[in-house]
Protein backbone atom coordinates (compact mmCIF):
# COMPACT_ATOMS: atom_id res chain seq x y z
CA UNK A 1 0.00 0.00 0.00
CA UNK A 2 1.02 3.50 -1.04
CA UNK A 3 -0.11 6.38 0.34
CA UNK A 4 -0.64 9.70 -1.98
CA UNK A 5 -1.23 13.59 -1.09
CA UNK A 6 -4.67 14.89 -2.64
CA UNK A 7 -1.87 16.45 -5.21
CA UNK A 8 -0.62 12.79 -5.91
CA UNK A 9 2.83 13.41 -3.84
CA UNK A 10 4.43 10.86 -1.67
CA UNK A 11 2.43 10.98 1.80
CA UNK A 12 5.00 8.33 3.24
CA UNK A 13 6.16 11.52 5.22
CA UNK A 14 4.11 10.99 8.49
CA UNK A 15 5.03 7.60 9.64
CA UNK A 16 6.58 8.08 12.36
CA UNK A 17 6.17 8.71 16.11
CA UNK A 18 8.10 9.14 19.17
CA UNK A 19 7.30 8.76 22.78
CA UNK A 20 9.40 9.25 25.49
CA UNK A 21 8.43 7.44 28.92
CA UNK A 22 10.59 7.32 32.10
CA UNK A 23 10.83 3.56 33.73
CA UNK A 24 11.16 3.19 37.87
CA UNK A 25 11.81 0.27 39.92
CA UNK A 26 8.93 -0.67 42.32
CA UNK A 27 9.32 -1.66 45.28
CA UNK A 28 7.44 -5.30 46.46
CA UNK A 29 6.86 -7.66 49.52
CA UNK A 30 8.90 -10.96 49.57
CA UNK A 31 7.34 -13.30 51.79
CA UNK A 32 10.17 -16.18 52.69
CA UNK A 33 9.63 -19.36 54.88
CA UNK A 34 12.85 -18.79 57.08
CA UNK A 35 12.37 -21.98 59.82
CA UNK A 36 9.67 -24.76 59.72
CA UNK A 37 10.09 -26.86 62.94
CA UNK A 38 8.15 -30.44 63.66
CA UNK A 39 8.67 -33.53 65.91
CA UNK A 40 11.12 -36.16 64.29
CA UNK A 41 8.09 -38.64 64.30
CA UNK A 42 4.58 -39.15 64.38
CA UNK A 43 1.86 -41.78 64.33
CA UNK A 44 -0.78 -41.37 61.62
CA UNK A 45 -4.47 -40.12 63.00
CA UNK A 46 -2.45 -38.39 65.82
CA UNK A 47 -1.66 -34.59 66.17
CA UNK A 48 1.60 -32.99 66.16
CA UNK A 49 2.61 -29.60 66.89
CA UNK A 50 4.14 -27.26 63.37
CA UNK A 51 6.14 -24.28 64.00
CA UNK A 52 7.27 -21.52 61.42
CA UNK A 53 8.40 -18.07 60.73
CA UNK A 54 7.78 -16.13 58.09
CA UNK A 55 9.96 -13.20 56.84
CA UNK A 56 8.81 -10.37 54.74
CA UNK A 57 12.23 -9.34 53.23
CA UNK A 58 10.67 -7.00 50.42
CA UNK A 59 10.66 -3.44 50.85
CA UNK A 60 6.96 -2.92 51.35
CA UNK A 61 4.30 -4.23 53.92
CA UNK A 62 2.49 -7.40 52.34
CA UNK A 63 -1.10 -7.16 53.45
CA UNK A 64 -3.26 -9.52 55.49
CA UNK A 65 -5.82 -11.71 54.01
CA UNK A 66 -3.79 -14.68 52.58
CA UNK A 67 -2.90 -17.94 54.17
CA UNK A 68 -0.05 -20.26 54.46
CA UNK A 69 -0.45 -23.96 53.38
CA UNK A 70 1.18 -26.87 55.77
CA UNK A 71 1.47 -30.31 53.32
CA UNK A 72 3.29 -33.72 53.89
CA UNK A 73 4.92 -35.05 51.00
CA UNK A 74 6.06 -38.41 50.63
CA UNK A 75 9.27 -36.63 48.49
CA UNK A 76 11.47 -33.53 49.24
CA UNK A 77 9.99 -31.80 46.31
CA UNK A 78 7.15 -29.57 48.35
CA UNK A 79 4.34 -28.18 45.87
CA UNK A 80 4.29 -31.33 43.23
CA UNK A 81 1.11 -33.52 43.01
CA UNK A 82 1.97 -36.18 45.71
CA UNK A 83 1.67 -33.33 48.50
CA UNK A 84 -1.14 -33.97 50.97
CA UNK A 85 -2.39 -30.13 52.57
CA UNK A 86 -2.83 -30.80 56.32
CA UNK A 87 -4.07 -27.46 57.51
CA UNK A 88 -5.01 -24.05 55.54
CA UNK A 89 -3.65 -20.93 57.90
CA UNK A 90 -5.41 -17.73 57.22
CA UNK A 91 -2.95 -14.56 57.87
CA UNK A 92 -5.12 -11.79 58.83
CA UNK A 93 -2.83 -9.25 59.46
CA UNK A 94 -0.18 -7.44 57.87
CA UNK A 95 3.34 -8.04 57.57
CA UNK A 96 6.21 -4.83 57.53
CA UNK A 97 8.71 -4.53 55.80
CA UNK A 98 11.41 -6.22 57.63
CA UNK A 99 8.93 -7.77 60.05
CA UNK A 100 8.25 -11.37 60.62
CA UNK A 101 5.83 -13.65 62.31
CA UNK A 102 6.10 -16.81 64.07
CA UNK A 103 2.56 -19.47 63.71
CA UNK A 104 2.45 -22.65 66.08
CA UNK A 105 -0.48 -24.83 64.51
CA UNK A 106 -1.27 -28.82 65.36
CA UNK A 107 -1.97 -31.05 62.18
CA UNK A 108 -3.31 -34.37 62.43
CA UNK A 109 -1.33 -37.05 60.00
CA UNK A 110 -3.04 -38.83 57.99
CA UNK A 111 -4.27 -42.16 58.31
CA UNK A 112 -2.49 -45.86 56.89
CA UNK A 113 0.85 -43.73 56.24
CA UNK A 114 4.27 -45.73 57.33
CA UNK A 115 7.67 -44.56 56.40
CA UNK A 116 9.23 -41.50 55.89
CA UNK A 117 7.57 -38.73 54.71
CA UNK A 118 8.39 -34.33 54.29
CA UNK A 119 6.49 -31.59 56.22
CA UNK A 120 6.38 -28.03 54.44
CA UNK A 121 4.91 -24.87 54.82
CA UNK A 122 3.85 -22.25 51.42
CA UNK A 123 3.16 -18.97 52.79
CA UNK A 124 0.77 -16.90 50.53
CA UNK A 125 -0.60 -20.10 49.06
CA UNK A 126 -3.07 -18.50 46.81
CA UNK A 127 -0.84 -15.80 45.49
CA UNK A 128 -2.59 -13.26 46.57
CA UNK A 129 0.41 -10.82 48.00
CA UNK A 130 1.79 -9.39 44.57
CA UNK A 131 5.77 -10.59 45.12
CA UNK A 132 6.90 -10.34 41.15
CA UNK A 133 9.91 -12.31 40.27
CA UNK A 134 9.85 -13.97 44.52
CA UNK A 135 7.34 -16.67 44.66
CA UNK A 136 10.12 -19.55 44.59
CA UNK A 137 11.12 -18.43 48.06
CA UNK A 138 7.41 -18.69 49.80
CA UNK A 139 7.71 -22.52 50.05
CA UNK A 140 10.23 -23.61 52.94
CA UNK A 141 12.78 -26.45 53.09
CA UNK A 142 11.30 -30.09 53.64
CA UNK A 143 11.64 -31.39 57.40
CA UNK A 144 11.53 -34.91 57.25
CA UNK A 145 9.12 -37.05 59.70
CA UNK A 146 9.13 -40.76 60.10
CA UNK A 147 5.52 -41.56 60.54
CA UNK A 148 3.96 -44.92 61.65
CA UNK A 149 0.62 -46.32 60.83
Amino acid sequence: VVELTPTGASGEGGNSAIFAFTATARTYADLVVTEVSAPLTGRGGESIAVRWIVTNQGGVTAPGGFADRIVLSDDTIIGDADDVELALVPRAADVLAGGTYTVDRSVTLPLRLDGRFYLGVVTDAGGDVVEPDTRADNTSAPVAIDVTA
